[in-house]
């Protein structure tokens, strides 16, 4: 009989056992599937350069968790594609079909294939550009214009971004996002 080989550990059985131990983990993970209290807010696990979609995810998964049937016709008004598949991907998370990194995931890979120079995949973008990319509108949202004394105008700039208003939800009493932050 042969003695037993020491062999070699290999990189994948490393990989292998730090994956079961995050899987072990998971119940510790950034998101959690009680979320039926939108007190506390719920977010994704940071992962290759994901910070923008994260905080993007961050923002628009919390306004769709506190008033997600009142939600549903302005995301409608709003007429922007992108907005409505991540509204029906937060439903596949609510019902427990997908976490929300996945639900992240998904999105990002999907703007990456369709505009690859601007959201390019594991290196920088901003969150400016994830949220301009969700928030803009073939309607217009505000114009101003220049008028003279005799009624004729020329505009001077349109705007088809809507803009995301944080409002008090709740007894807890806040105004910005970092005094939400701090009292949850």
């Amino acid at each position: 009989m042969k003695p037993a080989e020491k062999r070699k550990g290999r990189i994948s059985d490393t990989f292998d056992a730090k994956q079961e131990g995050t899987q072990k983990r998971a119940n510790d993970s950034v998101t959690r599937r009680d979320f039926s209290m939108h007190l506390v807010p719920i977010g994704c696990k940071w992962s290759n350069n994901s910070c923008a979609y994260d905080a993007t995810m961050f923002v628009l998964f919390n306004m769709w968790n506190a008033n997600h049937a009142g939600l549903a016709s302005d995301v409608e008004a709003i007429g922007n594609e992108w907005l409505q598949l991540v509204m029906r991907s937060f439903r596949t998370f609510k019902d427990g079909l997908y976490m929300l990194e996945k639900v992240r995931d998904h999105t990002r890979r999907k703007l990456h294939r369709d505009f690859l120079t601007v959201f390019v995949y594991g290196r920088e973008t901003s969150a400016e550009a994830v949220m301009l990319k969700m928030m803009t509108s073939p309607t217009v949202f505000a114009s101003i214009a220049m008028c003279c004394d005799n009624g004729h105008s020329a505009p001077l700039s349109t705007q088809h971004c809507c803009v995301i208003e944080p409002t008090t939800t709740g007894r807890k009493q806040w105004t910005t996002l970092q005094q939400y932050i701090d009292i949850t």
